[in-house]
């Protein structure tokens, strides 16, 4: 496929288009491209440009679904989902897709990817499926709990980790499947 070509591209956009025929629809292009679909909001730049992303947050509002189909690169998937986290309401679902990406340098080299699942990058982080599978974790904390051996203690934690080890995502699921990840923000926020 040509990507630099600007009329190249747009058919997942059409699929949801279709799929979601009521929905507001933004799409993040790192190339230029020819918007011709009505109800999808085109964006140029980068998934990882925190000044982008909130410019469609404010154009569009908290999201119902991301769907990050774009460079498939772990670093800035990882980005993204940080920097788009926020901006998803309670219940809403971050979908990654093409997480084979995670373990086949020969896609984006060794920096961005690791064969062995238990390994982290080159660079001393995780790859986007290590990432993620870190995130099945966060479904397990729910902040402080007021009861267990003495529920008067106020600052004792009975959660299933230690407040500590909660990297602040306030995770209700996360499901996988073949180079796919789906993850369900929690309605509550753990904060």
């Amino acid at each position: 496929r040509d990507h630099a070509n600007p009329n190249n591209g747009g058919r997942s956009a059409r699929i949801w288009r279709e799929y979601f025929s009521k929905a507001a629809i933004g799409v993040v292009e790192i190339e230029e491209k020819v918007n011709n679909i009505d109800g999808v909001h085109l964006f140029q730049g980068s998934q990882d440009d925190a000044v982008l992303l909130a410019e469609v947050h404010e154009q569009l509002g908290d999201f119902d679904i991301v769907i990050d189909d774009a460079s498939h690169v772990s670093s800035l998937t990882i980005a993204s989902f940080e920097i788009l986290w926020p901006m998803v309401r309670p219940g809403g679902l971050y979908i990654v897709e093409d997480l084979h990406t995670s373990y086949h340098d020969w896609f984006y080299g060794a920096i961005e990817a690791n064969r062995n699942p238990d390994g982290l990058r080159r660079d001393g982080k995780p790859t986007a499926m290590q990432f993620l599978k870190r995130l099945a974790d966060e479904a397990n904390y729910r902040g402080r709990r007021l009861h267990g051996p003495d529920p008067e203690a106020l600052d004792t934690e009975w959660d299933l980790y230690p407040r500590k080890f909660w990297h602040h995502y306030s995770v209700d699921w996360v499901r996988f499947s073949y180079n796919l990840c789906i993850v369900r923000k929690s309605e509550q926020d753990y904060r």
